[in-house]
């Protein structure tokens, strides 16, 4: 189930109140080439991320072209800080607030955020 869709710069905001300090596992974010998608999942405490809780979302970016990690402290699991998506540059860029950025080129804003899981 589609949570959020945001392909205007100005409905980041939105999508950042939502998932603001939630954790990932860096090695399980994924791109699908063929698809062009980025997958990254997301669970509201660290300690979910290995026992998910019901409640996890999944952030997906479309149109991607590439991507790239740089992950200094590779300890694996982080916290998501900020997103920012530059037009003239056309690239999403994701921060941790332990130092990690993902940036995704893409060739046009779509995010959807989704429910990990549905309950039955």
């Amino acid at each position: 189930m589609v949570v959020m869709t945001i392909t205007k710069e100005s409905q980041i905001k939105g999508l950042l109140d939502r998932v603001h300090d939630w954790w990932f596992d860096a090695e399980a974010v994924a791109l699908d080439v063929a698809g062009g998608i980025v997958t990254i999942a997301l669970e509201p405490s660290k300690r979910e991320l290995t026992s998910p809780s019901g409640r996890g979302l999944i952030v997906l970016i479309a149109q991607v072209r590439e991507m790239s990690i740089l992950d200094t402290e590779k300890i694996g699991f982080y916290n998501l800080n900020e997103i920012h998506y530059s037009n003239r540059d056309k690239t999403v860029r994701i921060t941790g607030g332990i130092p990690i950025t993902i940036v995704v080129r893409v060739e046009g804003l779509e995010i959807e955020l989704k429910l990990a899981t549905q309950e039955g």
